[in-house]
């Protein structure tokens, strides 16, 4: 990885979670100032909240069902209908 970083072949590296490149989070800050010091970055993926708007789960069965009354694909092959 750091090889990659000095020679320019890659920009940073995201991993899913620390441990797949440390032992620990004081570990995982030593080698991101090691990559850091070679023009690169180091950065855990996590995941965000999931964006929900009020009242969403109410809602979206009403949606599905009306998008499903107007949506009529028998147009794309009559013979089926």
């Amino acid at each position: 990885m750091t090889g990659a970083l000095s020679s320019g072949l890659v920009r940073g590296v995201v991993v899913a979670t620390i441990s797949h490149v440390a032992l620990d989070a004081a570990q995982f800050a030593a080698l991101g100032v090691l990559v850091r010091d070679r023009g690169g970055f180091l950065v855990e993926a996590t995941p965000g909240p999931r964006h929900r708007t009020p009242g969403q789960p109410e809602y979206r069965p009403t949606l599905f069902e009306g998008a499903a009354r107007r949506l009529s694909y028998g147009h794309l092959a009559p013979e089926a209908s």
